[in-house]
């Protein structure tokens, strides 16, 4: 995951430049991930005035729910729900640290326009 990353990082400073641009792996079902993410921002930005929850899963699976195995309803469940709960969690501890607090989103994917997602 870290070398998708760096390379990700490394496109896009090109694109719009170093001072812009910056990146650190994080597993988001993974508290210490999420810690180590908000130590990284702080460190890099000093404030985090808007946090953004966009990470999600589908366990890189199309199948209907009636044919999803049990460990792929684990692995979207743990990042879709606890993920966003830790993010939020870990977002808010360092938000309520700040003197100027921030706002936390969470983003929906897939589905979210009303429209219903095959399978």
């Amino acid at each position: 995951m870290a070398e998708r990353v760096e390379s990700a990082v490394q496109g896009l400073r090109e694109e719009f430049g170093e001072q812009h641009v910056w990146g650190t792996k994080c597993d988001v079902k993974d508290g210490q991930d999420v810690k180590d993410l908000v130590a990284f921002a702080q460190g890099e930005l000093k404030y985090i005035d808007i946090w953004i929850n966009n990470a999600g899963s589908n366990a890189y699976s199309y199948k209907p729910l009636a044919e999803a195995s049990d460990e792929d309803l684990i692995e979207v469940v743990t990042t879709n729900t606890l993920g966003l709960m830790i993010c939020c969690r870990e977002a808010i501890k360092m938000m309520l640290n700040q003197h100027r607090g921030g706002h936390i989103f969470n983003i929906d994917g897939a589905g979210s326009d009303g429209r219903p997602t095959p399978s």
